[in-house]
């Protein structure tokens, strides 16, 4: 079984460039004359070759495998079994509960290498956690649950902070990057949203680091209408002259209405 993974996006379109390919193998011998490919007990897709050989005889027939897209109903019924229901903001977020794209029946996959519905990336998933979308799911609650971790040792290290606090800071850090930064003055010190961020809120995690020489004393208007056509371009858009940058700080705000 193997499958090129090429950018689709979200819209229903023709996909793009490759940015990876996965596959799997395996061998085994019977007596009978007849297989069941779901014994492989593999969710996965793409062009399935199987290759028969009885004596000297060589067979080989190749077909292709493809998924079906669940309902966003039937997606928060699962998140709600999990007790993940505080997924579904990120989810519709992320993907808007599509982890197909209905046009070719394959999974999502943004230009950042991103799969399916929960746009898993880093770690980049396996072969079934990007094809089934239960399992894409099942690994968006443990990347969840290690973010809260992360964030529950952040904060830990200075003052008290809230349940509210505590949520703020796990959604920045899936997106990436801390939401809260300690500050010392006034005394005894507090924590407070990263005062650096500042973020085109009319995108979905896009700011800028206003340390930044070029970003210094610039509004958001300024900012955006110098940076807006880079946008598209992802990583190879951030440059020293358009030093914008993705940030979980915005993520977050834009999430939770900030």
């Amino acid at each position: 079984m193997s499958w090129d993974a090429n950018v689709s996006g979200l819209r229903e379109r023709a996909r793009g460039r490759k940015v990876a390919t996965f596959s799997d193998k395996g061998e085994f011998t019977q007596a009978g004359k007849s297989w069941d490919a779901k014994t492989i007990n593999r969710v996965i897709g793409g062009t399935l070759t199987v290759t028969v050989e009885i004596g000297e005889e060589k067979f080989r027939r190749t077909v292709l495998v493809l998924a079906q897209q669940p309902s966003p109903e039937k997606i928060k019924a699962y998140l709600a079994a999990r007790k993940a229901s505080a997924l579904e903001k990120l989810l519709a977020q992320e993907s808007r509960f599509k982890h197909l794209i209905l046009a070719d029946s394959e999974p999502v996959v943004a230009g950042d290498s991103g799969y399916g519905a929960a746009q898993l990336t880093k770690p980049i998933p396996q072969y079934h956690q990007i094809w089934s979308w239960k399992e894409n799911i099942d690994a968006a609650i443990k990347l969840i649950d290690e973010k809260k971790q992360s964030a529950k040792d952040w904060l830990d290290g200075n003052g008290t902070y809230t349940q509210d606090m505590l949520d703020t800071e796990t959604i920045s850090l899936w997106n990436g990057g801390h939401y809260y930064q300690w500050y010392a003055t006034p005394a005894p010190g507090h924590w407070d949203r990263d005062k650096k961020i500042l973020c085109d809120t009319k995108t979905g995690n896009i700011g800028w680091d206003t340390s930044v020489e070029a970003n210094k004393d610039k509004t958001e208007g300024d900012l955006r209408d110098r940076d807006k056509d880079e946008y598209n371009k992802m990583k190879k858009g951030q440059t020293k002259e358009h030093p914008w940058k993705y940030s979980g700080v915005c993520y977050a705000d834009h999430i939770l209405g900030n």
